[in-house]
């Protein structure tokens, strides 16, 4: 975890790569057992985490606790179909009342690569 001022509350120290078939159930199961323990989350993808961070503390009306990054990739293409999934199985799970994310992925323009999915936190 780092610890400057705005990350100190970013959570990069596990963040996995490869195939997103091997990867999904770890991170279901990292993102599941997060929300059982906070108020509300919200799943997205960025290719800058802090300032991504930084942007969800002053404008989403909620001042989040945590970002954790759960996954990294070269590949937009492939990072937006993940983002999507990840969305679309909270939006029907038990955790369904928790997840803030209106929209099912995809909404902003990336540049460069690498990109991140990331899951942050209020508890």
């Amino acid at each position: 975890m780092t610890k400057d001022n705005i990350s100190y509350y970013i959570d990069d120290s596990f963040i996995l790569t490869g195939s997103t078939t091997n990867c999904l159930p770890r991170i279901k199961n990292r993102i599941s057992n997060l929300a059982n323990h906070c108020k509300y989350f919200y799943i997205g993808l960025t290719n800058r985490p802090k300032a991504r961070f930084q942007e969800h503390r002053n404008s989403d009306g909620i001042f989040w606790d945590r970002m954790v990054v759960l996954y990294k990739t070269t590949s937009l293409r492939k990072e937006g179909d993940f983002e999507e999934d990840l969305i679309l199985y909270y939006k029907n799970s038990l955790h369904s009342v928790k997840l803030k994310n209106i929209k099912n992925g995809r909404q902003g323009a990336l540049s460069a690569p690498p990109y991140y999915i990331y899951a942050i936190f209020k508890y």
